[in-house]
């Protein structure tokens, strides 16, 4: 993510969301206008990197080829995406396709610093791991063995 930087549209880069494997490392697409087309997946990521259907990647035109019009130069990941979005260098029509992605990144990241907080403040211990607690209970009763039910 340090070295990714907005779509150039001088270069024809753009957006696009894969749609299928057709097989020998090339992959339909397509863009946020509705148009389809191939895109080769370049040598430097063969064997290194898998996508698969509803993936978003950033392709660059390829001026050989009638079919296979360009050619994949980084597949996003969510932190990418919401690169993009916050900048507004993401299609509008692709921010249907996000609800659940980056909802679902969102969450969890919410989840795991809520869990972090609430290890921390319990001497490591998840709050939900500890045993119920009664108000009616105090800690003298407790210590002298009185049983508070009785």
């Amino acid at each position: 993510l340090n070295n990714f930087s907005l779509p150039d549209p001088a270069k024809g880069q753009q957006v696009v969301r894969v749609l299928a494997s057709r097989g020998n490392n090339l992959h339909e697409v397509q863009t946020a206008e509705g148009e389809t087309f191939l895109a080769s997946m370049p040598t430097k990521f063969r064997r290194h990197v898998w996508i698969k259907r509803g993936d978003f990647v950033l392709t660059e035109p390829i001026a050989e080829g009638v079919r296979v019009r360009a050619e994949i130069a980084a597949v996003l990941l969510n932190d990418q995406i919401d690169y993009l979005v916050r900048n507004g260098a993401w299609p509008e029509a692709f921010l249907p396709d996000l609800a659940g992605r980056q909802g679902l990144a969102r969450l969890a990241a919410a989840a795991a610093s809520d869990d972090a907080a609430s290890a921390e403040s319990c001497g490591g211990v998840p709050a939900d791991m500890l045993p119920p607690t009664s108000d009616t209970e105090s800690e003298d009763d407790l210590d002298a063995g009185v049983n508070p039910d009785a």
